[in-house]
């Protein structure tokens, strides 16, 4: 892990985390990089992460629990809707509560990443502790949006963000 590197050299510091599953990363791991001076993340989070967890919720509890800290967060959830308007809208809030409270980063944005018209499949979250940075990333991913604003009403999507290949 680079955080000794970055301690040393007190610069600013991105860390692009795209993992392989939610047993990739820890929030131990965001923590330790937050609390670096002038750092950001950007988390590619697939929402497969949470249906799976979801359907099989009293099997993989201990695995998601521990390596994200979730034991008491998507207790609404309703697998059998998972993909509607209102169930996507909980999950993003539900994951945007569980970082805002498990790492106390001060900033954090989420971008929809959208296989088709209707259905968010990866959030870019970004982590920041600098209110600059949030407005530069909200800024940059506002210009590259590729979903218009007639798409995001007329088919229900939740959030700006990118169509993406399946």
């Amino acid at each position: 892990f680079c955080l000794s590197e970055i301690t040393t050299r007190k610069g600013n510091s991105f860390f692009f985390i795209d993992p392989f599953g939610y047993t990739q990363f820890k929030m131990n791991d965001i923590r330790k990089i937050m609390i670096l001076p002038k750092t950001e993340i950007l988390l590619t989070f697939m929402l497969d992460f949470i249906r799976r967890f979801l359907s099989s919720r009293k099997e993989s509890l201990a695995s998601f629990d521990n390596n994200l800290e979730a034991n008491d967060y998507f207790n609404l959830a309703n697998i059998d809707s998972i993909d509607s308007i209102w169930e996507q809208a909980y999950l993003r809030e539900e994951t945007l509560r569980l970082f805002r409270n498990k790492t106390n980063v001060k900033y954090l944005y989420t971008f929809g990443m959208l296989p088709n018209k209707t259905l968010v499949k990866y959030y870019l979250i970004h982590f920041a502790n600098k209110i600059t940075a949030q407005k530069v990333i909200k800024d940059t991913l506002w210009v590259h949006n590729s979903i218009d604003h007639s798409c995001m009403f007329e088919y229900g999507i939740y959030g700006f963000g990118f169509r993406t290949p399946d």
